[in-house]
């Protein structure tokens, strides 16, 4: 993300459904003047993640932008952000239309925008096939995406879909996989993370779609 944002003085980054807010933390860390917000259906990652934010950049930092909500009734005036992030989210909501309409509208004109989704099956790795199949039931996945419905859904919502790469190859998901069954894994996790990086332009056996998209 870093790689193809360059973000300017006092500029609005939202990210929809921030989970753990790993993303947000380092996004606040890399770049201390953005002015930082959050918003998530659990009111305990938001609890979790504003005392992280205290901890690690005091009591006068964005804490009190993170906020407890969804994604299809977004809390913001119109155009108010440069960037929004929703990483893992849309896939989970049923009014995906909703959703994207949202983001157009609090996003500012040429605003950014990155959507992280799964990918569509036929792309993912056939040894985890089943295992995708799986994931989809138990989390709740109601739909896959790829370039092409990804591009048709996000024109008709007022984006440009300027770059798309992909995440999630074979050493990731069983390094994934190795920590969570045995809770370890021979490979060094920011070693995993520039291995995948390195097929990013691969979409045959990703497990994610990553899209940059512009408001028009």
């Amino acid at each position: 993300m870093r790689k193809r944002w360059v973000f300017g003085n006092e500029q609005r980054v939202l990210e929809i459904g921030f989970g753990s807010g790993f993303m947000l933390y380092d996004l606040k860390k890399n770049n201390p003047s953005l002015r930082v917000y959050g918003i998530d259906i659990s009111n305990v990652n938001v609890e979790r993640l504003k005392e992280v934010w205290s901890e690690g950049f005091g009591c006068d930092s964005d804490s009190d932008k993170l906020s407890q909500g969804i994604a299809e009734n977004l809390p913001y005036p119109d155009e108010l952000f440069d960037y929004v992030i929703i990483n893992a989210v849309i896939e989970h909501i049923e009014d995906e239309q909703r959703v994207l309409s949202e983001i157009h509208r609090v996003l500012k004109s040429s605003g950014h925008l990155m959507l992280t989704a799964p990918v569509k099956l036929k792309f993912v790795n056939p040894l985890f096939y089943v295992l995708n199949l799986v994931h989809d039931w138990r989390i709740g996945h109601l739909r896959r995406y790829d370039e092409g419905s990804l591009t048709a859904i996000c024109d008709e919502f007022g984006f440009n879909l300027e770059h798309v790469e992909y995440s999630g190859f074979f050493l990731k998901v069983s390094h994934a996989l190795l920590k969570a069954v045995i809770k370890t894994s021979p490979f060094d996790d920011t070693w995993i993370e520039n291995h995948d990086a390195n097929w990013s332009s691969n979409r045959f056996g990703s497990s994610n779609i990553i899209s940059f998209l512009v408001k028009k």
